[in-house]
This record gives structure tokens, sequence and C-alpha cells, in this order.
């Protein structure tokens, strides 16, 4: 807690994001990081981003004015990405929850894997945390999972603002359940994109130096308009216009358009509407499955990448 130069306790409350970490203590523990280092560490680093520039670089609603020292202009943006993604809500004139939820979870995907490599990556890849706390009795394991911690606070306040107005329009469109889950699928998908990174990160340093994974960062947005273009030619065949002018619309999905991750979160909205098939278990098994999988891995790399982030200053192979 905070004290003011009379030194007694400011008024200021504990922090949400720090209420939710301390709910999620248990979870921390499971994957052996020290929970009471690891709350430090994070609430120090946002105390540090609300005095710092706008944590999306070259972004002309990230100016600071002087007498708001202590805002993160970050969070004072979101608004502005929260307008935008109104647009999405055209989608509820498509009687087609399939088709909704399909074009909804790619936007979301794209716009959290952009922004994720564009602005947050510095943080998962700062060196001077191994230097400045990797010196103390901090282990590997804990300072990774705080950085990521430190960037999903950023991630999941983004994607509530890019996916908030689909979300809430989902509990009025299509009842409880469905508002459920897609509150827990775009916070599963925002996961998803965070270790995803953080795997990918820790197994280049692992096996190549750091100008290797400079390279990799540089050309993901190349890769990432690549998968794009391919998304939407998978799903170019698979949407189906019954009628243009009711905007009736039908899709054609098959077992091997499970290529295509996003489908796997559309799944289970695809039982509500249709009930049981086949397509829709092959592809709801795969997001468990992957959900899994992503989990395991990032538990046994999660360390790995703070030990060998020397790399990225080094000629090291």
């Amino acid at each position: 807690m905070m004290r003011n130069i009379f030194g007694k306790e400011s008024k200021s409350d504990t922090p949400f994001f720090i209420k939710i970490l301390n709910f999620l203590a248990p979870m921390y523990r499971a994957f052996g990081v020290d929970y009471p280092t690891l709350r430090v560490i994070v609430e120090a680093e946002m105390v540090m981003d609300g005095r710092q520039e706008s944590v999306i670089q070259n972004s002309g609603w990230g100016n600071k004015k002087k007498n708001d020292e202590d805002k993160n202009t970050f969070f004072q943006s979101l608004w502005m990405y929260a307008i935008f993604s109104l647009i999405l809500l055209f989608l509820f004139a498509i009687d087609n929850i399939v088709f909704q939820y399909t074009i909804f979870f790619s936007y979301i995907f794209v716009m959290l894997i952009s922004t994720l490599i564009a602005n947050f990556s510095t943080i998962l890849l700062n060196t001077k945390d191994q230097v400045l706390i990797g010196t103390k009795p901090v282990s590997s394991r804990t300072l990774s999972a705080a950085k990521a911690t430190h960037v999903f606070i950023y991630l999941i306040s983004f994607a509530a603002a890019i996916a908030g107005p689909i979300v809430i329009a989902t509990f009025f469109f299509h009842g409880i359940l469905a508002g459920v889950l897609a509150l827990l699928l775009v916070i599963l998908a925002s996961l998803w994109c965070l270790l995803l990174t953080i795997i990918i990160y820790a197994t280049v340093l692992k096996r190549f130096n750091g100008e290797k994974l400079k390279n990799i960062i540089a050309y993901s947005q190349i890769g990432l308009s690549v998968f794009t273009i391919i998304g939407y030619q998978i799903m170019n065949q698979v949407i189906q216009i019954v009628d243009p002018e009711v905007l009736a619309i039908e899709l054609n999905l098959q077992w091997w358009h499970v290529i295509v991750f996003p489908l796997w979160f559309v799944a289970p909205f695809g039982m509500l509407q249709d009930g049981w098939s086949m397509t829709y278990g092959i592809y709801i098994a795969f997001l468990l499955l992957g959900t899994l999988g992503i989990v395991l891995l990032y538990r046994v790399n999660n360390d790995k990448l703070e030990k060998n982030l020397q790399k990225l200053d080094s000629g090291e192979a």
C-alpha cells in the first residue's frame, strides 16, 4: 500500500488486477511460481507503466498529459477500440450463429496476435529484468510468469475492448448460455495467443541466437497476412449465400476445415444452433486437446525463455 508524505496509507484501494491475481494464486503455485514475489513484480511494473509513454507505440491516442502522470494511457485509449468494434454488430443481422462467430473469432485472433507481437514482445523479451531481478533470489519460472501476467493484463483488457460489444450483444440475441460461452472463449483465445507466443519465443531462443528471433518477429506480420489470406480462401468455400436479399447464409463445414483453428472456438456455438454433429465434435476435441497441449508446453518452456534471453544481446548460437 502506497504511503503519502505524512506516513499514512493512501486511500487508494488494491488494484482490480491484483484482486484477480490473488484469486488465481493457487494456480500460480501449481506451476511452481513464487506468488508473493510475482505479485510484487507485476504491481511494480504496472506502476512504472503508468509513468511512461503509451504501451501501444505510435498511437495518436497515447499522448500523455503532465497532470496525468500516473495514468496508464493504454487503458485510457481502449474506448476507441471498443467504438471501432461496434461495426461487428452488423453480424447479428445474419441469421446464422456459426457465421457470426466465425467472423468474430477470426477478427479476435488477428487483432490479438498482431497487437501482441507488435507492442508487447518488448516486455516478454526484456533483458533488463533478467539483470536487475534475476540476480536476486527470484527463480526464472517466477520471473517469466510475472512477465506473462504483465502482458496478459494488457492483452485481456484489449480483448475486452474489441470483443465487448459482441459479447454483450450475445446475451441479448442468443441468451445467457451463449453469452457466457462467448465470454469464456474470448478469455481462452487471449490465453492461447499469449502462451503460443511465449512457447515460440522460448523454442527459437533455445535453438538459435537472438538475431534469428528478431527476424522471426520482423516477418511475423507477413506470416499473419499469409495465414489470413489462406483462411479467407477456405472460408470462401465454406460460406454459401442462399438469399442475398435477406442475408441468408449457410456454412458447409467439413472435417478437414479443422486446420482453420478459429473454427474450433466456433464449434460450441454451432452445437447450440444445430445440435450434435461429428464435425462439431471433432472441432471441440481439437479445442480441448489444443488447450491442454499449450498449457503443458508452457509449463515446460516458461523458464527456458528467461534462461536464454541473454542471447538477444549476443551473437551466441
